[in-house]
């Protein structure tokens, strides 16, 4: 992987980029987003009570990608977001990603991890 890739934990200062991010994506495959959509989960980053763990792939210091993770039990994670703009993709973050997720679940003990997928 390229040096001036890494990945942290998101921040407030990342929240739009995120967004942006999973936006552009939606809109680029064509998935219809209603008006209802919640991103909860991206707008509640540094809330204490927010049990999400959001964390966000650099490219420098820009965000070029990020994933959603929510714990279900004290074994079980969810995937819930994985989202690369559109001039990352076919580079392997996609599996970076993945792999940083899969490491993040070992590392905390959790034994599986779930992949969310809604079907319209």
């Amino acid at each position: 992987m390229d040096k001036d890739i890494s990945v942290r934990k998101a921040e407030t200062e990342s929240i739009e980029q995120i967004k942006e991010i999973l936006f552009s994506s939606l809109e680029e495959y064509k998935i219809a987003v209603p008006d209802n959509y919640s991103v909860s989960d991206i707008d509640s980053i540094n809330l204490e009570n927010n049990s999400n763990r959001v964390f966000v792939l650099l490219r420098d210091v820009s965000v070029i990608g990020f994933i959603v993770l929510r714990p279900i039990t004290k074994d079980r994670i969810e995937l819930k977001r994985l989202y690369l703009t559109s001039s990352e993709r076919r580079r392997g973050l996609g599996a970076y990603l993945l792999n940083y997720a899969v490491h993040f679940a070992q590392k905390n003990k959790y034994r599986s991890i779930r992949f969310s997928e809604k079907l319209q």
